[in-house]
């Protein structure tokens, strides 16, 4: 047997990385742990005491690469990242024992964090003073190339909002266990306007506008992230990516909001909860096509319901107005054989809605019962409206929270039997 290759020394590991340039010394810390530890030497590390413009001052003075330790306390300037670096904040314990981010970080204005190159960070509570127009607390220098930008167990508050902007070449940002909150900008927290996008464990909660907005053009991987009490839409979508795994309740819009211009197919929903709102809109005419690729955000359909297993499975919708829910609708409109529904998914709560397209009238009868003398005229006018396309009349029968979703359902039978109509309100 031949003998087992010899173990390099860490010293001459960490000698070996002195003489590579970034990114290459980025690049080979991913060998294995004992290089990966290497690259944490203190020759690779440039510590920072709390003093005016301290971060930007080592940003100027560090090699490429370098790593950038905050020591715990309060930062007040605006970041200039003109260097690919790596900044890591440390942590204060608690009483309990735990550990909390020592670092704050805060702009003057609008913006704290400046890129036009590299950037990561872990472990740092960044924010803004204020919020202005097109601004955003970490944004891209204009000019700037900025391939990769990478937030990691921080916090993003006040401000505007965290943008990664339509660049050439596109951008990178990577956004893991972050919590983004209290932001000020009215159109989204995080907004993706080119380039990718990964968004994995963050809570995106309490911001002004929707929680995250992907522009037509843009890719995005948003998965495992609690989505929650935002001032419009969870999520807006207008290109093309991955949502899955995501809690997403208690905004004031809709949960997830599919733009005119957004290509079907694109962007696939699965394993997502939603709760107390309604699912998913479209500012779309709707087709076939349509209604093929957004069943995936609406699995609260009732199991006669047709839905492809292919598009997406595991979601639950809890407590969610589902009026919204014209996969059944075409089905029910064009008369077709009714399909089994997608196995994984769930209902959980009211569905009251789903209920009254389906069967308005059996459930309208039963209403009825206690008061037959009165609405003997609505019964006759219900054997006459038999013959319409179901979902049409059931406005009446809904109760005022789930009313103004179905009343777009009248809209949806009118484009689907090709009468043209308004798109989603």
């Amino acid at each position: 047997m031949s003998a087992p290759p010899e173990i390099l020394p860490l010293e001459v590991i960490v000698h070996i990385l002195q003489f590579l340039p970034f990114p290459g010394r980025q690049q080979a810390s991913q060998v294995c742990r004992r290089w990966r530890h290497a690259s944490s030497d203190p020759c690779f590390t440039i510590r920072v005491s709390p003093r005016p413009r301290a971060i930007s001052a080592a940003i100027s003075s560090a090699p490429e690469g370098a790593t950038i330790v905050l020591s715990p306390g309060y930062y007040q300037e605006t970041v200039l990242v003109c260097k690919p670096v790596r900044i890591l904040g440390e942590t204060t314990e608690t009483a309990a024992g735990g550990s909390r981010l020592g670092v704050v970080v805060e702009g003057h204005a609008s913006t704290a964090i400046v890129c036009s190159a590299f950037f990561s960070m872990e472990r740092v509570r960044v924010r803004a003073r204020r919020a202005a127009p097109g601004r955003s607390i970490i944004t891209y220098h204009h000019g700037g190339t900025c391939p990769f930008i990478s937030l990691k167990h921080c916090e993003i508050s006040g401000g505007s909002n965290l943008r990664l902007p339509n660049i050439n070449p596109p951008g990178r940002l990577l956004l893991t266990n972050t919590c983004i909150n209290s932001t000020a900008a009215r159109d989204y927290a995080i907004h993706i306007g080119g380039g990718t996008a990964a968004i994995r464990g963050c809570t995106i909660t309490g911001n002004r506008g929707a929680g995250v907005g992907i522009a037509q053009g843009a890719h995005a991987s948003i998965t495992n992230n609690d989505v929650s009490f935002n001032g419009r839409a969870g999520i807006f979508v207008a290109g093309s990516g991955t949502i899955r795994d995501n809690i997403i309740w208690g905004n004031r819009g809709h949960s997830i909001d599919i733009d005119a211009g957004h290509v079907w197919g694109s962007c696939t929903f699965s394993n997502n909860h939603v709760k107390k709102r309604d699912v998913l809109t479209a500012e779309d005419h709707l087709r076939t096509s349509f209604l093929e690729h957004m069943h995936a955000n609406i699995q609260e359909l009732p199991p006669e319901l047709p839905l492809d297993p292919n598009q997406g499975v595991g979601n639950v919708l809890e407590e969610a107005a589902v009026a919204m829910n014209v996969g059944g609708l075409l089905e029910l409109v064009q008369g077709a054989a009714l399909a089994a529904a997608a196995a994984g998914n769930d209902v959980v709560g009211d569905i009251q809605a789903l209920q009254q397209q389906q069967h308005g009238a059996d459930a309208h009868e039963e209403d009825e019962e206690d008061n037959e003398e009165e609405d003997e005229d609505e019964d006759e006018n219900e054997e006459e409206d038999d013959e319409e396309p179901q979902g049409a009349g059931d406005v009446a029968a809904m109760d005022e929270e789930a009313a103004p979703f179905l009343h777009n359902v009248s809209h949806i039978a009118q484009i689907i039997m090709g009468g043209g109509g308004p798109p989603y309100q």
